[in-house]
């Protein structure tokens, strides 16, 4: 059966936090882990907003990152860490608009972390068309 490959060395995530977050009711979060989403990709409408950067470090996103378990783990605490941030530093957002290249097994492990009840909504896009389009939101 299929089984996560050993690896002493997890994958490391950088997170860039925005200038002046504090007082936003929207943010944008950019998940660049399977691939880059440029400044230019962002949708116009949510250009102005405050935005949250995850990245990995170290290399390029390609479409492998996470090889292994640890990596896997290594986003699910960069996800927990980014969600604590944003309490802290930006607890009246209430709307989170996500914009991810993320590989799947990452983007359950971003929707496990989230919770309903302390973060913010989530708004979730998809690329399509070359652009970004608003696919789903939870609350």
């Amino acid at each position: 059966s299929w089984q996560w490959p050993d690896s002493e060395l997890a994958a490391q995530f950088e997170t860039a936090l925005p200038d002046d977050p504090s007082s936003a009711a929207e943010a944008v979060l950019v998940l660049n882990v399977s691939g880059s989403i440029s400044d230019a990709e962002v949708p116009a409408s949510l250009a102005d907003l405050p935005r949250w950067t995850v990245t990995l470090s170290g290399t390029t996103p390609g479409p492998s990152p996470l090889r292994s378990l640890a990596d896997l783990a290594a986003f699910s605490s960069a996800a927990r860490r980014l969600f604590a941030d944003i309490e802290r530093h930006a607890k009246h957002t209430q709307r989170l608009h996500v914009l991810a290249a993320l590989p799947l097994s990452a983007a359950v492990e971003l929707g496990r972390v989230h919770d309903a009840n302390v973060h913010s909504c989530l708004a979730v896009y998809h690329r399509t068309g070359g652009a970004y389009q608003l696919a789903l939101e939870i609350s």
